[in-house]
């Protein structure tokens, strides 16, 4: 299966590497890079997520993070939705 980071997947990571990196650039980097592995991964189990609060959505937990990927399997591909942060509020659509 194909990853396909939709525009705001891109977006909140993005945002999320340059918020920490105002603190620590090497950990900003390490962060950003774990949440991608992750995610890349699912392309292996794409069904590993839980079932997602939106519907026709999964919800991978980044591990060592606070981090959840949304994302869903439309074909062959697995569109990674967003990545938020464990306290935010949880948009009612994608």
């Amino acid at each position: 299966m194909k990853i396909d980071w939709r525009p705001k997947a891109v977006r909140d990571l993005d945002a999320i590497v340059d918020y920490i990196a105002t603190d620590n650039t090497v950990a900003a980097v390490e962060q950003g890079d774990e949440i991608y592995k992750q995610v890349t991964d699912i392309k292996n189990f794409p069904e590993i997520g839980r079932r997602g609060r939106v519907q026709g959505t999964l919800e991978l937990v980044i591990v060592k993070t606070p981090y959840i990927a949304a994302y869903r399997i439309k074909g062959s591909k697995i569109q990674v939705l967003r990545i938020l942060h464990s306290s935010q509020p949880w948009p009612s659509s994608f």
